[in-house]
């Protein structure tokens, strides 16, 4: 190849490299939740399996929302809530419990899931889908995050917790709940200009 064209092709290369390295990380994120929320998902019904598994399950769908086999509108604004909510949440839950944060296992949720939650801006850059976001999607992330809530704590499907009170952590799910749907549904199509991101999306190939 001449050098021309390493020159050429060369930034896409490392962006389809950087992308595989984003998805595997997701996808061992997927993995390693999906192992700890077992023994919970094995007790409770199949149907309410979709409840159960937050992260993995937001963390699951943005990858196919980065590879672009899921370029639903809808999905996609849900996804981004998911990303922000539960990571949001996680990490609350990590410093309200103190043991966590002594033990290098919650050291390493916590990296994670800093990622997880400002990987929802990412989001913005696929597919150009901010500037199509319509009140509908708004509503249904809302009604959707509140059905979650309500089967987390009038069920007790919420992810297991070391403390016998909840109530604050309860409380912070139903506050992010109320606060960051409409927050990401104004600053969408902020994200899909703000150049770091569209940089950073044109490094992974999200974006041309």
């Amino acid at each position: 190849m001449a050098p021309d064209s390493w020159k050429t092709a060369l930034p896409g290369i490392i962006g389809y490299y950087a992308l595989g390295f984003l998805i595997l990380a997701n996808m061992a994120g997927v993995a390693a939740g999906i192992y700890t929320y077992w023994p919970q998902l094995a007790k409770e019904s199949p149907l309410l399996w979709i409840f159960i598994p937050d992260c993995p399950l937001y963390v699951f769908l943005a990858c196919l929302v980065l590879l672009k086999i899921v370029q639903g509108r809808t999905l996609v604004f849900v996804t981004a809530v998911g990303l922000a909510k539960y990571g949001l949440w996680t990490l609350f839950v990590l410093f309200y419990y103190p043991n966590y944060i002594a033990s290098l296992e919650g050291q390493i949720l916590i990296v994670e899931h800093i990622a997880m939650t400002a990987e929802f801006a990412l989001l913005a850059v696929v597919g150009g889908v901010a500037a199509k976001l319509e009140r509908k999607d708004l509503v249904i992330a809302a009604a959707w995050f509140l059905l979650n809530d309500a089967l987390d704590y009038i069920l007790d499907i919420h992810p297991y917790l070391p403390g016998q009170d909840i109530t604050l952590v309860m409380v912070f799910a139903l506050l992010c709940t109320i606060a960051i749907p409409p927050a990401i549904y104004l600053a969408w199509p902020g994200l899909a200009k703000n150049r770091f991101i569209i940089k950073v999306g044109k490094v992974l190939r999200l974006r041309n």
